[in-house]
């Protein structure tokens, strides 16, 4: 059954990120419109996937990196969703949705060792901070895609090549937005998660903070996004400086979180 719903779910998806390219190129709103209903089949899919993996392994099959990265892939498409709804940022799928794409495919050439876990680690301290914190790195992927999108976008104007490519991407300054208010949900769902995950470390291993390889690369990325977001807030950070640096967070979080995993 898992295999035929990972298969089933990876179909979905890359039938939307190819949906999603050819719409950009198009601009065709069947599509669009096929890309989102893909996008959303997968989701549907995947939630049926991940429910049965849980049921099977238990909420620890995310402390793997293969499972970690399925989950990863699945809160990023639902960001997608999200985002889709209330932005109604076309092009926001073409960048976002692939990137849920090589998460799950990351995921599915992993195996699951169950060995490696210990079962008293278990707890809905675990489940909550596994939630919550990879919702805030798929709001991070979401400032990710909108960062990538703005330095694109602005460097069309400043070669006053308007029109083709830079006609299919939002404004500058509507994605300077959706840069900073997904800036703004991202980094309190991460302080969420890691507020729960101390109090798992206390439940499972007698104190709420152990200094070893999977503590110190969470403490960097939220370190961070929280000098970008204070770089927002408080010190006028915009534009091509703010985007840059929302891309570049996004890469070294990427492997931070990596490393986290695989300690």
């Amino acid at each position: 059954m898992s295999l035929v719903l990972d298969t089933l779910t990876l179909f979905c998806y890359v039938l939307s990120a190819l949906f999603h390219w050819l719409f950009l190129a198009s601009r065709k709103r069947v599509l669009f419109w096929g890309a989102l209903g893909a996008a959303c089949a997968g989701f549907g899919i995947h939630t049926w996937d991940l429910s049965v993996e849980v049921l099977r392994a238990g909420p620890l099959l995310f402390s793997e990196l293969g499972g970690a990265a399925r989950f990863f892939s699945w809160t990023v498409v639902l960001v997608y969703l999200i985002a889709e709804g209330f932005t109604r940022i076309r092009a926001l799928g073409s960048f976002l949705v692939p990137i849920g794409l090589l998460a799950l495919l990351l995921g599915l050439t992993l195996s699951f060792e169950e060995s490696r876990l210990l079962p008293p680690l278990s707890s809905v301290w675990q489940i909550l901070h596994v939630v919550l914190a990879f919702l805030g790195l798929a709001a991070f992927a979401l400032t990710f895609c909108g960062g990538l999108m703005y330095l694109i976008q602005d460097r069309y104007l400043k070669v006053k090549q308007l029109g083709g490519f830079s006609s299919r991407l939002p404004s500058l300054e509507t994605l300077d937005r959706l840069n900073f208010w997904a800036l703004s949900f991202g980094l309190p769902l991460l302080t969420q998660g890691l507020v729960t995950g101390a109090i798992w470390a206390g439940y499972a291993r007698g104190s709420f903070w152990v200094w070893e390889r999977t503590t110190w690369p969470l403490i960097i990325i939220w370190a961070i996004y929280t000098l970008l977001f204070v770089g927002r807030w408080y010190l006028g950070w915009r534009g091509r400086r703010a985007a840059f640096a929302v891309v570049a967070g996004f890469c070294a979080v990427s492997f931070g979180y990596v490393l986290h995993t695989l300690g």
